[in-house]
């Protein structure tokens, strides 16, 4: 959580560089973050966009040949049980809570089936 409210807060800065507007001026004159965003016409949160990008690679490696490292790895299991110390969150258990969080039509059941076809993909 503390890397995304980084994420967010260069984001931010770097909205306010573009348009033109200092921090000090943002605040006198009331401008709200999400319209300097709204201007430049992009997203406004960072979490939105790296939840996308990771079901955007979720899709890529989906389609890739069943003989490539980046899908053994995505798919593959370890025969023992992590360190009592270890992640506690897996890459995969991260990607399937980004299908709750984002509005798409697609679910964690059956994002595979959908993700073989890039066209319909992408589109979600």
């Amino acid at each position: 959580a503390d890397h995304l409210r980084r994420l967010n807060t260069f984001h931010r800065q770097c909205i306010r560089t573009i348009v033109g507007v200092g921090k000090q001026q943002q605040w006198d004159d009331r401008i709200s973050s999400g319209a300097l965003a709204d201007l430049l016409g992009i997203e406004g949160d960072v979490g939105v966009l790296v939840r996308r990008h990771r079901l955007r690679w979720l899709g890529h490696v989906a389609r890739m040949d069943d003989g490539r490292t980046p899908k053994h790895l995505l798919f593959g299991e370890l025969p023992a049980k992590r360190p009592q110390h270890g992640p506690r969150r897996r890459w995969r258990d991260v990607v399937m809570a980004d299908f709750g969080r984002l509005d798409s039509s697609v679910t964690a059941a059956d994002w595979y089936a959908t993700a073989q076809d890039r066209a319909v993909w992408r589109g979600t």
